[in-house]
């Protein structure tokens, strides 16, 4: 993989969960149902799973190829600012 790819891997990863989440929050907010209060649940715990996976592939992956350790760091580190995003929806659903 080449410097981009790589860190196109981690825009294409965070805007995902990114605009996904926003989504499940904003549907959330504006119908309250109970059906999609769980699905918005589900969403919470598959974005934290997928963006832990990225994030330690990514530094697994910059491990075995020193020369691309500098592109994997910034491509995991973009992922890391999914985050707090993810924990202040936990916040929403959870209250």
């Amino acid at each position: 993989m080449n410097n981009s790819t790589i860190k196109n891997i981690g825009k294409y990863t965070f805007w995902t969960t990114f605009l996904l989440g926003n989504i499940f929050l904003f549907g959330f907010i504006f119908s309250q149902t109970k059906e999609f209060a769980i699905a918005s649940l589900f969403f919470l715990g598959f974005g934290i799973l997928t963006n832990a996976i990225m994030f330690f592939g990514l530094l697994i992956y910059g491990g075995f190829y020193q020369n691309k350790f500098g592109a994997c760091l910034e491509s995991a580190l973009i992922i890391l600012l999914n985050l707090p995003v993810l924990f202040l929806y936990s916040f929403f659903f959870y209250n």
